[in-house]
């Protein structure tokens, strides 16, 4: 399409700014990668593990993300008919300490999954925090600009909800520019991937151990045991947390909220932006724990599938634990056939 002279400038000039913004954005992150460096550099025995809330140092920085789902069983020598068929599928979430660097992969088998959305993104953040976090008073967050996942109202109000029951002093929540959001956890990411390319995994105990060996600075925790039982709980955060959305809140690229400001977060559109909006989003906060939400497990359809397509490809000492053949009278369970369950 030919534009005008006019056109065409202000074409270039938005580029010149996006790049921009995310050239900043960027530094913005390393400097609070080095903020956190230097936080931690003050005792050299803390590791990531549970610590008691507002014990730790004063600053720490996280970053978060989805990564490409695994599939087993697999085999580098991959033979060709499995090419067209669908394994059994593992999905992985990462949250990266790059001061460390470390970084805690959580594995969620296909059987122990409920979704990728917000509720299961701030259940996974929650763990981490609480079991591996280091009892930081201001915690800074980086990930991706996924509004499904990340950039939504429920992790908002989760992260107001941290200040509120005393977890943190400070939260500061920041996303990438879209199209620019390569960060700690992709490298990470990248050593196991790496790994898992050219090592033969026939179970979820194999994933597991090519990610504990894919690198110094990778550690792997399951959410759920590979006959369905849950490690790692998942809340329903989102009918948990009474907010009031924020109107256009994909613009914003920062959030931050505090201990004083009960209830409050702060936007800004970017990070060097010098306009702050406040919003009042939360008025009433519980302190205890959302609901549990039971996964559905695989259905009645999906393991037949396992069975007579996947099960051939299996090592004898994996089949009845990777794809077991259903039983001859075996029905379709209500959960399966229905979306995840909220356990009273």
């Amino acid at each position: 399409m030919n534009h005008g002279e006019e056109k065409k400038a202000q074409l270039i000039e938005a580029q010149r700014k996006h790049l921009e913004a995310a050239s900043n954005a960027r530094e913005y992150m390393n400097q609070c990668i080095n903020l956190a460096r230097k936080s931690l550099s003050v005792d050299s025995s803390i590791k990531l593990q549970n610590v008691k809330p507002l014990t730790g140092p004063a600053i720490a920085h996280y970053g978060f993300d989805f990564a490409q789902q695994l599939h087993y069983p697999y085999d580098p020598q991959q033979p060709g008919p499995i090419y067209f068929k669908t394994p059994q599928k593992c999905g992985l979430f990462g949250v990266c300490c790059a001061a460390f660097p470390m970084q805690v992969n959580y594995l969620i088998d296909e059987a122990c999954a409920t979704s990728k959305g917000a509720n299961a993104v701030v259940s996974y953040l929650h763990h981490f925090l609480e079991y591996y976090g280091l009892g930081e008073k201001k915690l800074i967050l980086h990930a991706d600009n996924c509004s499904g996942q990340n950039k939504n109202n429920i992790m908002i109000g989760y992260l107001i909800w941290r200040c509120v029951t005393g977890r943190n002093e400070e939260i500061e929540m920041n996303f990438l520019i879209a199209g620019h959001t390569k960060f700690p956890c992709d490298l990470h990411f990248g050593y196991l991937k790496k790994k898992t390319r050219r090592t033969k995994l026939s179970s979820l105990g194999d994933i597991e151990q090519a990610v504990n060996t894919s690198a110094k600075g990778n550690m792997c925790l399951l959410v759920g045991k590979q006959d369905g039982t849950m490690v790692v709980p998942v809340y329903d955060w989102a009918n948990f947390l009474e907010v009031k959305k924020i109107v256009g809140i994909k613009r914003y690229h920062q959030f931050s909220m505090t201990m004083n400001k009960v209830g409050v977060v702060t936007m800004k559109v970017l990070c060097d932006s010098k306009v702050k909006l406040d919003h009042v989003m939360m008025t009433t906060i519980k302190e205890e724990l959302p609901q549990l939400i039971l996964p559905a497990g695989l259905s009645l359809q999906r393991r037949k599938y396992l069975a007579k397509e996947i099960r051939e490809f299996c090592p004898p000492s994996t089949r009845d634990l990777v794809c077991p053949i259903p039983e001859e009278d075996e029905e379709e369970t209500e959960c399966a056939a229905k979306r995840p369950r909220v356990m009273r």
